[in-house]
């Protein structure tokens, strides 16, 4: 099951991706701060038989509402958008401590997108990042109320925060829209 984790530059993709891989026993490689924008992906299998289930994960570069100068950048975009495509799910990644700061600004755009992506496709959940800055239970808030999220993980990767929970969520997915719910928001896990 291919899962793709997306959102706005320095959300906080790249280090949860690395955690996460981590946890599951897959080699990550590590980020090289100031790196050239990559779509990475790990790969990690658990249980046996029948209930033998393989999860990928895939780190994509930051998506943004304007079109990129780098012809690099815009080549890693265009990558994101097709993995994107392909996933079972997606896993959208938002910056709590920075909506907390700026308030429903910070979510509009990109992640206003993503989440009407999210609802019409299904197999969507969202990950608020950085709860250990100050300013992100106030960001959650505005999170929970702009993009209403039927499955919200808030997560800290840099202390471990939520981790465990998010972790049992990638391995027990794929995640399906509820038939008829409103705007197609509401979710739930398919065992």
């Amino acid at each position: 099951m291919d899962l793709v984790l997306v959102g706005q530059p320095g959300s906080g993709k790249t280090l949860l991706w690395e955690r996460l891989g981590r946890l599951a026993g897959a080699g990550t490689g590590g980020a090289t701060p100031g790196a050239p924008p990559e779509v990475r992906a790990w790969s990690a299998t658990r249980g046996h038989g029948p209930w033998r289930r393989r999860v990928c994960l895939v780190d994509t570069p930051g998506l943004t509402d304007r079109v990129h100068p780098d012809p690099a950048r815009r080549r890693a975009q265009a990558l994101a958008l097709e993995r994107i495509a392909a996933a079972a799910g997606l896993l959208h990644v938002v910056d709590a401590s920075r909506a907390g700061q700026q308030g429903e600004e910070a979510l509009a755009g990109v992640d206003q997108a993503l989440s009407l992506l999210g609802a019409r496709r299904g197999g969507y959940a969202v990950v608020a990042t950085k709860m250990d800055l100050p300013w992100a239970a106030t960001g959650l808030v505005l999170v929970r109320r702009c993009l209403q999220p039927g499955i919200l993980v808030p997560v800290s990767a840099l202390t471990g925060q939520g981790l465990g929970l998010l972790r049992r969520l990638l391995w027990r997915g794929p995640w399906q829209a509820v038939p008829g719910a409103a705007r197609g928001h509401r979710t739930s896990l398919k065992a």
